[in-house]
């Protein structure tokens, strides 16, 4: 014989049906390579600001003085000319002339004559570099070549 009957099998637990796993948000779509926009020209207000640079500048000086003169631009929306030294704002004028005391004997100095006009806006300016004379006895500035030349119309 064969001994008897074979065990039921033990009945498996149940298991819980697995739920699918939620995609979260859309399936990723390569996103289509766009032109580059072109930059927006900047809306030029009206018209470009009409600036014109001062002419004729001449300088004169000895050690310790300087002067400069200058044609002022003539152009109905002209202001004003700025004069910087070494970068700093000294005067604003519409004289055509500048002087300066008190300055070293044999220094150089740096201006920038800047245009402005009646919007605010400063041309890019007319340099002038001016060296002193060194310090020396007080005589008559006879070798002093600074002969204005009437040259102006």
């Amino acid at each position: 014989g064969d001994g008897g009957g074979a065990a039921p099998a033990p009945s498996p637990s149940p298991q819980p049906s697995a739920s699918p796993v939620p995609v979260t948000g859309a399936p990723i779509l390569e996103p289509e390579p766009q032109p580059a926009p072109a930059p927006e020209p900047t809306p030029t207000p009206g018209k470009a600001p009409v600036l014109q640079e001062i002419s004729g500048l001449k300088s004169f000086s000895d050690d310790t003085r300087l002067s400069f003169a200058w044609i002022n631009p003539s152009y109905p929306d002209f202001k004003s000319v700025n004069i910087y030294k070494e970068g700093t704002l000294k005067a604003a004028t519409t004289d055509g002339f500048y002087q300066e005391a008190g300055l070293l004997p044999g220094s150089v100095y740096k201006y920038v004559l800047k245009t402005v006009n009646m919007s605010g806006f400063e041309s890019s300016g007319t340099e002038l570099q001016v060296t002193m004379a060194p310090a020396s006895l007080p005589s008559p500035p006879s070798a002093l070549s600074a002969i204005a030349s009437d040259g102006a119309a």
